[in-house]
């Protein structure tokens, strides 16, 4: 019995032995997944702060071009209710009779 009773150890210890191996090597090949994963993440997020900053330089370069519409529109409204005949001293209705000492032209006649 003695010789069933060592090969029975030997084989339970070759059969602890492989399983000791296998999780080794699994553990270090989960690490090595872990570590690529991680490497991938930085890479993606290195690629995704890249990509952000050059949308953001992309918009600041295409609200440049864009001229403000609002105000343009709001100078010619401006312009258009002085109309031709107006000036800075006059405004948009010409030479009033209040303007310019009463008077109903500009050069003094009346």
């Amino acid at each position: 019995m003695t010789g069933v009773a060592t090969a029975i150890y030997v084989a339970a210890a070759v059969a602890a032995g492989a399983a000791v191996y296998t999780g080794e090597q699994q553990s270090r090949s989960a690490k090595k997944g872990l570590r690529a994963q991680k490497q991938a993440q930085k890479e993606a997020l290195a690629r995704s702060v890249g990509q952000q900053r050059l949308a953001s330089q992309e918009e600041a370069r295409l609200n440049k071009k864009k001229p403000n519409v609002a105000t343009l529109l709001g100078r010619e409204r401006h312009r258009a209710k002085q109309g031709p005949g107006s000036t800075m001293l006059t405004g948009g209705g010409g030479g009033g009779a209040t303007l310019l000492g009463g008077k109903s032209t500009m050069i003094g006649g009346y």
